[in-house]
């Protein structure tokens, strides 16, 4: 397994998903499973190995590993129910 140095735990911040997730991926063979891996990486970026599990299972629907809704689809399900959404009228008495 590869060493960390503060420098390189420092240079993911909170909002970077996308540089945890590639940590992950480049660096899951180097460690016992892919869990272990996020568990590794989660502990130096600040989140739990929950959060990088959604993450990654995320990145892996967007490139076709896995099924379900990509981001993409994901956000135009939440616009369209958002534009069907019952709009609220107050009723005056």
């Amino acid at each position: 397994m590869r060493g960390w140095s503060d420098e390189q735990a420092n240079e993911i911040l909170p909002g970077d998903t996308g540089r945890a997730v590639r940590l992950v991926f480049e660096q899951q063979d180097e460690h016992d499973s892919q869990w272990a891996a996020m568990a590794s990486i989660s502990a130096r970026i600040g989140c739990t190995p929950k959060t990088l599990r959604k993450w990654v299972r995320q990145a892996e629907r967007d490139q076709g590993l896995h099924e379900g809704l990509t981001t993409s689809e994901r956000e135009r399900l939440k616009a369209l129910e958002r534009e069907n959404r019952p709009r609220y009228v107050p009723t005056r008495f």
